[in-house]
């Protein structure tokens, strides 16, 4: 988020403040940032290392403190998309794995046995036997 040049008197308070925004998005970067507190706290920091003047310093860190909500916002929508696994998803899971291994271990064990005898007739009889 930017001030158009009519916010600040000089141009330089602009560019700073522009600069502040940008700092911040840096700093969150480095830090992977959690604590976006943190984050605003170094921001305001390199602001006043980077400007002797005081009010740049302030645009600076106006530019820093005006990037908190979106990076809030920001941070919220990054955990809104987080997948989230269901507490019964492991149980399911091994179930899963078991009746696998139950069912392959099923058609392992079972056999089938076929006898043919042949009667006096000579008629073939046929027995299946499935263990």
């Amino acid at each position: 988020m930017t001030y158009s040049l009519h916010t600040y008197p000089r141009e330089e308070e602009l560019y700073a403040c522009q600069r502040g925004c940008r700092l911040f998005s840096i700093c969150h970067f480095v830090r992977d940032g959690d604590d976006l507190n943190q984050t605003k706290s170094e921001c305001e920091s390199t602001c006043r290392e980077a400007y002797a003047q005081p009010d740049e310093q302030y645009a600076c860190n106006m530019g820093c403190h005006n990037q908190l909500p979106f990076a809030e916002q920001r941070q919220d929508q990054l955990e809104a998309m987080m997948p989230r696994i269901h507490l019964l998803y492991p149980l399911t899971l091994v179930r899963g794995f078991w009746d696998d291994v139950m069912s392959q271990a099923q058609g392992f064990i079972t056999s089938t046995w076929t006898f043919y005898l042949q009667a006096d007739d000579g008629k073939v009889v046929v027995f299946q036997v499935f263990c």
